[in-house]
Order: structure tokens, then sequence, then C-alpha cells
């Protein structure tokens, strides 16, 4: 499970970091349609079946509020989906 955690730590630092260098090449790009979203939505959504607690405190550690807003909404539905 450790392993898990630090390539999880590890996968959403990356895509943080592709999505502020994203938004440096293409300013005005709304959220919702940058490539590294889809990617740290992806890891919500997997993330949260095998380690609930893990996901949750690296969407909260998030710097920026817009894609911290988004993958908190994914966070969520990935949660209390039936």
């Amino acid at each position: 499970m450790v392993a898990f955690r630090e390539r999880l730590d590890k996968c959403f630092t990356l895509g943080e970091e592709l999505f502020k260098e994203n938004g440096i090449a293409h300013p005005g790009r709304p959220t919702y349609d940058d490539p590294a979203y889809y990617v740290l939505a992806d890891l919500v959504r997997h993330g949260i079946s095998v380690d609930p607690a893990t996901t949750s405190s690296l969407v909260e550690g998030i710097q920026n509020t817009a894609l911290k807003a988004f993958l908190l909404e994914d966070l969520a539905t990935a949660l209390y989906a039936d």
C-alpha cells in the first residue's frame, strides 16, 4: 500500500505541474478542457476505490482553485456513487 501511495502522490504532483504548464501554453483554456484535468480525474476515480483517505488528501492539496474545485466534484461523485 505504501508503494501505491507514493506513486499516486507522484502522479498528482506531475499532473498538477502539467496542468500549470498547459495553462501557460494555453491561457484562457477552461479547466474541463485541459488534458491534465482528465488524467487527474481518472486518478481520483481509481484512487478512491483503493485508498480513499490518501486520494482525498491529495485532492485537498491541489493549489489551483479551479482544478481543485473540479477534482472535488469528481471526488464526491466517486465517493457517493451508487
